[in-house]
């Protein structure tokens, strides 16, 4: 007892301070053997995965509040718009499945079916009408993305098909014997 009492009045700084260290860490491990410890470390790793989950569904009720607030406020403007004389159109895609494709919702106006008409894009009645105008923005946009594709990434002329689209997609009639050129592939 008594050299522990001479060593601890003659030690630097530098040897208290690791002394004082290596006590707390002996302490410390002789802390974490007991189950009071073990609980207590149990009901915080609780308390932070309450807690995180609980942010997980208040960040995820905001987002569903500005979705509902955003559908609130596209229905607003076709409201508003339903009387107006400039053509609206609102395009939403509501849902895809294997099976039917992409479920679409049209909010519309009566100037924008008189403007598609102007167009030259008129069907037998409105959902005709609107139904052509989708064929015909579908067609853009995929001549677009394939532009863009060709010009960013290039076509090799081994991508190229070596069949035409009635071929391809087996519309032509083989048994009458079609008067085609076979060299003319496109």
């Amino acid at each position: 007892m008594g050299i522990k009492w001479l060593q601890r009045l003659t030690e630097t700084d530098e040897q208290k301070t690791q002394r004082e260290a290596g006590e707390r860490t002996k302490q410390i491990e002789e802390l974490k053997s007991t189950p009071e410890f073990r609980n207590v470390m149990v009901d915080a790793f609780n308390q932070l995965k309450e807690e995180d989950q609980q942010a997980t569904r208040d960040e995820a009720k905001k987002y569903e509040d500005r979705i509902t607030q955003a559908k609130i406020n596209v229905d607003l403007v076709g409201e508003s718009m339903q009387d107006s004389l400039e053509p609206f159109a609102n395009v939403l895609a509501m849902g895809f499945s294997k099976e039917h494709g992409i479920k679409v919702k049209i909010d519309f106006n009566p100037a924008f079916i008189r403007y598609l008409k102007t167009l030259g894009i008129a069907g037998s009645n409105e959902e005709e009408t609107i139904r052509i105008w989708l064929a015909h923005l579908a067609d853009d946009i995929m001549k677009t993305e394939l532009a863009e594709d060709y010009l960013y990434n290039g076509v090799d002329k081994s991508e190229k098909p070596t069949m035409n689209y009635e071929e391809m997609f087996q519309m032509g009639d083989d048994e009458e014997g079609e008067d085609e050129d076979p060299n003319n592939r496109w």
